[in-house]
């Protein structure tokens, strides 16, 4: 079974560009309040929800589209 297993060069894969230009992103995170109503708990609670930042504009990783401007090295820009 370990025959299986795959090896990915992390250098292969193509880099998440911010429509800024930066390429360094920060972990932040957005909070939802969850209403007693929907609570099984009864009780008003928090939900905490994961995402990356750009470090230079602030810009959500997850507003990200591919952009084809070299074949050899494809990339990914974020967009509006």
């Amino acid at each position: 079974m370990d025959d299986l297993k795959m090896k990915i060069n992390v250098g292969d894969l193509p880099e998440i560009i911010c429509s800024c230009g930066n390429k360094f992103w920060l972990q932040a995170m957005t909070l939802r309040k969850l209403s007693k109503l929907l609570n099984p708990k009864g009780e008003d609670g928090v939900i905490p929800i994961p995402d990356m930042v750009c470090s230079k504009c602030g810009k959500s990783v997850y507003e990200i589209e591919e952009v084809e401007d070299d074949p050899n090295k494809p990339r990914l820009k974020l967009v509006k």
